[in-house]
Formats: C-alpha cells, sequence, structure tokens
C-alpha cells in the first residue's frame, strides 16, 4: 500500500516499513518521503490512539490504523524536524521550521501561529508548557524561551502553556493565567 503525502518533492524511493497488527494481518506500506532535509525527522511511533502508528519518512508524516491501512492520514505540519509527545494530554507534538502542532486521539487538535523565520528547536515538552528556541533573522541568532508572554508579546519565542484545561490553539490563551 502506497502512501503519499501533500507537499512531497523527493525523487528518491519511499521507505517501506511491514507493519505486524495483534489481531490482523501485516501489510507492507510505502510510505513517500518529504524530501532530504538533514533536519527531517524519520522514524516510526507510537500515538495517544492505541490502533494507530506515527511513521515519518525525511519529514512527512502519517497517521495509519494498524488494522486498517486505508484510514489513515497526512500530518499537516512539513517537513517534520521534532516528534515529542505529552501522555497525560493523549498529544503528540510535531515541529517544522516555522509552526508546532499537535495530534491526538481523534487526529489534528491545534497549530501554532508562526513562531520562528526558519527554525525551531524543542528544549522542553510537558503538559504545562511547550518550550523551544526559534530562529529570529532580525537578531540573526535563536532566541531562547522563557515564558508565555514573552511568546504573546514577541512573536519570535517559544513558549506555549497548555493548561489541563486547554487543549486546542484558540482556547490557550483565554486559558492562561
Amino acid at each position: 500500500m502506497e502512501f503519499t503525502g501533500e507537499a512531497t518533492y523527493s525523487k528518491k524511493k519511499p521507505l517501506a516499513f511491514e507493519i505486524i497488527p495483534h489481531d490482523s494481518d501485516a501489510w507492507l506500506g510505502l510510505f513517500t518521503r518529504y524530501g532530504d532535509d538533514s533536519d527531517a525527522v524519520t522514524g516510526v511511533f507510537t500515538t495517544p490512539a492505541r490502533n494507530r502508528v506515527c511513521i515519518v519518512s525525511f519529514g512527512q508524516g502519517y497517521i495509519v490504523r494498524v488494522d486498517e491501512p486505508y484510514e489513515w492520514e497526512v500530518i499537516r505540519t512539513v517537513p517534520i524536524t521534532a516528534v515529542r509527545d505529552i501522555p497525560s494530554l493523549s498529544l503528540m507534538i510535531f515541529a517544522d521550521f516555522t509552526h508546532v502542532s499537535a495530534y491526538g486521539s481523534d487526529g489534528f487538535e491545534w497549530e501554532t501561529a508562526r513562531l520562528a523565520y526558519d527554525g525551531i528547536r524543542l528544549t522542553r515538552v510537558t503538559e504545562e508548557a511547550i518550550e523551544g528556541m526559534a530562529w529570529s533573522a532580525p537578531l540573526e541568532s535563536a532566541a531562547l524561551s522563557d515564558s508565555v508572554r514573552s511568546h504573546s508579546k514577541k512573536g519570535d519565542l517559544l513558549a506555549v502553556a497548555i493548561p489541563s484545561n486547554c487543549r486546542r490553539v484558540s482556547e490557550l490563551f483565554a486559558c492562561m493565567p
């Protein structure tokens, strides 16, 4: 079975993964790459949904139901440069060069506004906050995030609070103290 992302441009062959579910037949998936960027992630990751797996092929991400591989979605964050999870919130966190997004057991949850010109490095991901470094072209440097308020004021710093009662980016600022 072939899985093709929305923004693929690589001329290289897709990555092949054999998936062997506990209670159904094994299947082979061919996962198209996003590109050949050295910062792009490649790997297989668990998801908050027990019957789904996340496969990232050189930055192009897919969430696939292991027992019904025809049920799948492309992760809208590309190229994926970081994958983290927050098990207590049942969220997977994805970063690309400019945004951070979250997927839960039902799929896409939220995406930040643009946080960087061309580079985000996640340094700490907890149920209280996602922190990291974001490249600022005008400053010609990476700025370390230190608080939610610095993010909301400066825009080039990454520090998005996720209070326990908030799961969507549209709710974040209403839930912050």
